[in-house]
């Protein structure tokens, strides 16, 4: 994925050092809807560390611009604000006990909104390469063995996408915390729980 982005931004600085063009819509395609999956870690307290066997999410959102002229022609800074952002994940979690093991499955789904600064680079007026970091507080919910738990999250997450008109691609790390308590029944006082992880997507920019 690495060299993918590279080379591909590699090409367009090359194809802009031999043309010219018009750069009159590079504030246009500025909202996002994203949707794609993603791997996880889950950790509590001293319990080890699990990762997911699969994970979704689905984002939409709108880049706003701190200026109409781009910088050195090419440029464009400004905030995100994604007004939806849903991730979900899967996890088996193998308890050990002294007579017999126990085996659960654990879902967590989370919805919250992400704000941030970003920066953009548009090597020709269909291709545009787009970096960010944002800070994400929501609303965490994970089931296990049939109890439920929920609680305020605060993540971050950082990435960029690179995208041809009006579709794109993109890669994302994800990382938060969660403190989770039992909506009725459940194991009481539970630990902090962490979640870390990527985020692979299919952009669709209008």
């Amino acid at each position: 994925m690495k060299k993918l982005f590279l080379s591909l931004f590699v090409s367009a600085v090359a194809t802009t050092a031999m043309a010219t063009y018009d750069y009159s819509d590079m504030r246009s395609r500025s909202s996002y809807i994203n949707i794609g999956f993603g791997y996880n870690t889950f950790e509590m307290g001293d319990f080890p560390e699990i990762k997911s066997n699969y994970g979704g999410t689905f984002t939409v959102g709108n880049s706003y611009y701190f200026h109409k002229k781009p910088i050195g022609g090419h440029f464009l800074i400004g905030l995100d604000a994604t007004w939806c952002d849903l991730n979900f994940a899967e996890y088996d979690l193998i308890y050990i006990g002294k007579q017999e093991n126990f085996n659960y499955e654990l879902y967590q789904a989370t919805a919250a909104m992400q704000v941030g600064p970003s920066i953009t680079y548009q090597a020709n007026p269909n291709f545009k390469i787009h970096g960010y970091f944002r800070y994400a507080p929501g609303y965490s919910v994970m089931m296990l063995d049939d109890d439920y738990y929920g609680g305020f999250s605060s993540a971050f997450v950082g990435g960029g996408a690179i995208a041809f008109k009006a579709i794109g691609v993109g890669i994302e790390a994800r990382f938060g915390e969660c403190e989770y308590s039992a909506f009725d029944g459940g194991m009481k006082n539970l630990p902090s729980a962490s979640s870390n992880g990527y985020r692979a997507y299919i952009s669709f920019r209008f």
